[in-house]
């Protein structure tokens, strides 16, 4: 019985269905016994089918009537599973250019719903779908099923483009509680690793911004590269800047002097190239560079607080008269400071700035 049943099914006589008069059920069930039951027309006769099956698990199958192939599969709720056959969408995403692997859909696009017909194999409890529906794939090799075994994606080969998007960010993506918990364990774990060994917790951080961070060059006057760290926030530390990131961004593609001393770029530059750079330099007011590199910030300036003359100093530079005021007033804007170099006003109220040298 059971090699005649595999011969009928497996059949390739594309006059199968026109030989079988498909309206009438019995007639399929003569030469296929073991159809439990049988939906012609479904589009049609949705409400029979969602009499039928709606909220019922078990196993299904669709019979091309034009080619005599058929596919194999399973739902917890068959009424549901088998609406979305229905549905255009379902299978109008497939194209000529990058066409799905699904053969039923596939199938479904170029027959149309009408060309098949709906068979139910069995009804069954929802821990048995995989291994019946395993059964029935591999007892009558199914031809539009492209895996053997139930709810399995074992052997199945995803497109390139399928990969990169898996690869990539998944916004409508919600883990379960279960996933979620075992994020968190993971989590907690990774840190007490870090806490407990910090050359490996280190070694990760320089790892994650090797991978994810901007390269920033740093050449000297003379167009040499002399550093290059591996994010802004390295930058930042090493070279002691406050600066928010933006602005530091900002100041790189003006090409601005940093500490008087460094130029920073976002790519590496030829020495050619440094010395064009160097040679049109602007700080941050404007300033143009000399070729000597005689800027502002490099001006001896003197410091008078006519309110406590013992905190008068005089300092070699800008950035270390700023840091002094920083140090004893809790904040100093050298920027600022330049605005009274010739109005002759006291800086907060309390400092008298010069510049004594040109």
């Amino acid at each position: 019985m059971k090699q005649t049943i595999k011969k009928n099914m497996s059949q390739t006589n594309t006059n199968l269905g026109k030989e079988l008069n498909y309206q009438n059920s019995q007639n399929w069930k003569l030469i296929f016994p073991f159809i439990l039951k049988i939906f012609t027309n479904v589009r049609q006769n949705r409400s029979e089918v969602s009499k039928e099956l709606k909220g019922k698990s078990g196993i299904y199958l669709w019979f091309n009537m034009t080619n005599s192939k058929f596919y194999v599969g399973q739902a917890i709720n068959l009424y549901l599973r088998i609406t979305r056959y229905l549905i255009p969408s379902f299978y109008s995403n497939t194209t000529n250019t990058q066409p799905t692997k699904s053969l039923i859909r596939s199938a479904f696009k170029k027959y149309g719903p009408d060309a098949f017909v709906l068979i139910i194999l069995e009804f069954c409890e929802q821990n048995q779908l995989n291994n019946r529906e395993t059964y029935w794939i591999n007892f009558l090799n199914a031809p539009y099923n492209i895996l053997r075994i139930g709810n399995s994606r074992l052997g199945y080969k995803h497109h390139e483009e399928s990969i990169k998007r898996m690869r990539g960010l998944r916004p409508n993506y919600s883990p379960s509680i279960e996933h979620r918990k075992a994020i968190s364990e993971a989590i907690k774990k990774e840190h007490l690793k870090r806490k407990l060994n910090p050359e490996y917790a280190a070694s990760l951080k320089n790892k994650i911004i090797a991978a994810t961070g901007k390269s920033i060059y740093i050449y000297n006057l003379d167009g040499k590269l002399v550093n290059t760290f591996a994010s802004i926030n390295q930058f930042k530390k090493e070279m002691k800047i406050t600066l928010h990131h933006n602005t530091i961004y900002k100041r790189i593609s003006e090409n601005f002097l940093f500490n008087n001393s460094i130029v920073a770029s976002l790519i590496s530059l030829e020495p050619t190239a440094i010395k064009k750079i160097l040679a049109n330099k602007t700080t941050k007011a404007g300033r143009k560079v000399s070729e000597e590199g005689r800027i502002i910030l490099n001006k001896t300036v003197r410091l008078t607080n006519i309110k406590e003359h013992n905190l008068s100093k005089l300092c070699s530079s800008l950035l270390q008269a700023e840091t002094y005021i920083k140090n004893i007033e809790g904040s100093a804007n050298r920027v600022t400071m330049q605005k009274y170099f010739k109005s002759k006003s006291l800086y907060k109220g309390s400092w008298l700035i010069e510049i004594i040298n040109d």
